[in-house]
């Protein structure tokens, strides 16, 4: 039972030295993980609404069939963009700067539920079109 302890004691101990080594104390880590969850949270909502407006897979689309939902949406992201880039109003939403390879992180979290709904959307065609020509073929 105390080996259990010292080991997770000496597991924290090391997260502790590796976050220290990057130059994060415990609490701008925490501080960097919020931020990037709030970025997260706010462009997958942006680019959610992309993706639920119907069955279309996304790159059917034009931006000419409603610019004013491209507009807004990319005047969102850029409103998030620059409140965690400016740092007096990122200090003022309680957020923080952010290196390139969080950004990437973050980018790549945003994108991970937009894709996983469009294999989706694939998927749903790909079953819609064969469950039609089993029923054009049944009816033949």
């Amino acid at each position: 039972m105390k080996q259990a302890y010292e080991t997770d004691a000496e597991e924290l101990l090391r997260e502790q030295q590796t976050d220290a080594a990057r130059g994060l104390t415990a609490a701008e880590a925490v501080m960097v993980g919020q931020t990037m969850a709030f970025l997260v949270t706010g462009f997958t909502s942006v680019l959610h609404v992309l993706t639920v407006r119907s069955r279309k897979m996304l790159y059917k689309y034009r931006v000419k069939d409603n610019p004013q939902l491209y507009i807004s949406c990319g005047a969102m992201i850029v409103f998030f963009v620059l409140l965690a880039a400016i740092p007096p109003v990122a200090g003022f939403f309680g957020l923080t700067a952010l290196g390139w390879q969080q950004w990437l992180i973050v980018a790549a979290l945003t994108l991970a539920p937009t894709l996983v709904a469009e294999y989706g959307k694939l998927w749903d065609a790909i079953r819609s079109r064969t469950a039609e020509k089993n029923r054009v073929a049944w009816n033949k």
